[in-house]
């Protein structure tokens, strides 16, 4: 297994572990980059860095996924007929 699959490995890991619905990681010649398909928090695969950058950066790495969240609440409305106490502040 490559550096680069070993890290797109590890990413998918936390993503999922952030609740970040998966899509496909884009490939090019510098690394690989993902954008959840629900709140749009990216990252970025980078076998090679510069001395400045990390091997695995990004959003989805850092915060949990919004938009899942939400999913979330409305199922839980839906199923058990309960208004959520929450709110979006934007």
């Amino acid at each position: 297994m490559t550096r680069k699959y070993r890290l797109i490995q590890e990413a998918r890991e936390s993503i999922k572990f952030r609740g970040h619905i998966p899509a496909r990681f884009h490939h090019d010649e510098r690394g690989a980059y993902y954008k959840c398909r629900c709140c749009e928090a990216t990252i970025a695969v980078i076998p090679r860095p510069l001395p400045n950058q990390c091997e695995l950066m990004g959003e989805a790495l850092a915060v949990h996924c919004i938009g899942s969240q939400l999913a979330m609440y409305r199922e839980d409305i839906e199923r058990y007929g309960k208004i959520a106490k929450w709110r979006v502040v934007e």
